[in-house]
């Protein structure tokens, strides 16, 4: 009886074990300052289904523009001043979103757009930590256009993981564990609600969206609005493609991005091996071999200085092989 006891519990270890799922967590999805992320816009789209062991592939989207999510201190940004509660904002374009960022979670504090900044006095959550499927937070928000408070927005929202699975993104490009997080947001003006659904998809190893599709909801209507996604990104035009590999022989960090005067790659090496690290135009030309040679295991730390004098502003990428593999980072200098 006990032999099949235990051999019960050993099946059902194994069982879970092959189905567990990322989770949103602070270590790998918070904003963090200085990050940079590229996304193609894409033609309109639905989302799919929701629930389990979802293959959600979306590898005919049509390319048809553009846009980089850039990750700065909101001290550095127009309105942030307005908002000190927010320690992290994203700047789209010309629109800065700004966010409040702690261990457990990230609170959408307002937004800074055409001269406007708006705050939420009473914020919405964004992000909770950890979050997997089945995970669901809602509540209230409530907040006044700071250069005319007389403007008012008011509503609910609501996040929950509402599926995980498979994401085939154009190019062949696939996730085999991802989550997709809903967010709602219904605004209410008099007896009228309005909704913008946002479906995002993520993965343990890329910080932010792989795929955003975003929705608004009208009474008995449902439109897509927008859809874009990231994967092995590259600058139009470019001969380059952004590498979203894990080599798990390397840890590699590359800050700050964008940058103007100094740009810093540390990379740590788990295992002795040959390492070349070049730098590279948005044509894939080689413009500087930063390291090419054997190494020992450990941490390193290399700083291209006075790129100031050298390098116009624009997007770079910077390029490291070791043990045959290839990982590429665009940074963008400003």
């Amino acid at each position: 009886m006990m032999k099949t006891f235990t051999s019960i519990i050993f099946l059902m270890g194994l069982f879970l074990n092959s189905y567990a799922q990322t989770a949103l967590t602070n270590k790998n999805h918070a904003i963090k300052t200085g990050d940079s992320h590229h996304f193609y816009l894409a033609e309109k789209a639905n989302q799919g289904p929701a629930g389990p062991n979802q293959i959600w592939d979306f590898s005919n989207l049509k390319k048809n523009g553009e846009l980089t999510s850039v990750m700065l201190n909101p001290t550095e940004t127009a309105g942030g001043a307005q908002i000190p509660e927010a320690n992290a904002a994203i700047k789209e374009n010309d629109v800065v979103f700004f966010f409040k960022v702690s261990d457990d979670e990230v609170l959408d504090y307002g937004f800074a757009s055409c001269g406007n900044v708006y705050k939420y006095q009473k914020p919405l959550v964004k992000m909770k930590f950890p979050f997997q499927y089945g995970s669901v937070q809602q509540g209230e928000f409530q907040g006044i256009n700071v250069n005319n408070p007389e403007i008012t927005l008011n509503g609910t929202y609501k996040i929950e993981v509402d599926g995980y699975g498979k994401l085939v993104l154009p190019g062949n490009v696939t996730a085999n564990n991802t989550i997709r997080l809903k967010s709602t947001r219904t605004e209410v003006s008099g007896t009228s609600k309005s909704s913008l659904v946002t479906y995002r998809w993520y993965t343990a190893n890329v910080r932010y969206p792989l795929l955003t599709i975003i929705k608004s909801d009208n009474d008995n209507s449902s439109v897509p609005v927008l859809a874009a996604y990231y994967a092995g990104s590259f600058q139009k035009d470019a001969n380059v493609e952004e590498s979203s590999i894990v080599n798990s022989s390397l840890n590699l960090s590359i800050y700050p991005v964008p940058f103007s005067t100094e740009l810093t790659i540390d990379y740590a090496l788990y295992n002795p091996g040959y390492v070349k690290i070049e730098l590279l135009d948005n044509s894939g030309k080689t413009l500087q071999t930063i390291v090419d040679g054997n190494a020992d295991e450990g941490q390193y730390k290399k700083t291209i200085s006075g790129v100031e004098h050298t390098l116009a502003q624009g997007v770079y990428f910077v390029k490291v092989v070791m043990d045959g593999k290839v990982t590429i980072r665009k940074v963008v200098k400003i």
